[in-house]
């Protein structure tokens, strides 16, 4: 049975191997913000892959789902953040 030591996050983020190979990049998520995300896996030489974006904030599609997918009028959308529930 293989087995070996498991390493925390502090750990991985900070392994000389992980560091030297970009297995975990620091990318910017906004005004003096920075998230720790995971490398482009593969590696290639000619053609090595980036983070262009990290993705969209959290609640940008709240309005879309809500009213578009599941058909909640603009009044109950008000009302929902008036009280709180988005």
């Amino acid at each position: 049975m293989p087995a070996g030591p498991v390493s925390s996050v502090a750990g991985v983020v900070n392994e000389p191997q992980f560091v030297e190979r970009e297995s975990v990049q620091s990318v910017s998520v906004g005004e003096n913000e920075m998230l720790l995300m995971p490398g482009v896996v593969p590696r290639l030489m000619r053609t090595p892959g980036t983070i262009a974006h990290v993705g969209r904030s959290i609640g940008a599609d709240t309005d879309v789902i809500l009213a578009d997918l599941l058909g909640a009028s603009p009044e109950a959308l008000k009302e929902w953040r008036e009280v709180g529930i988005i």
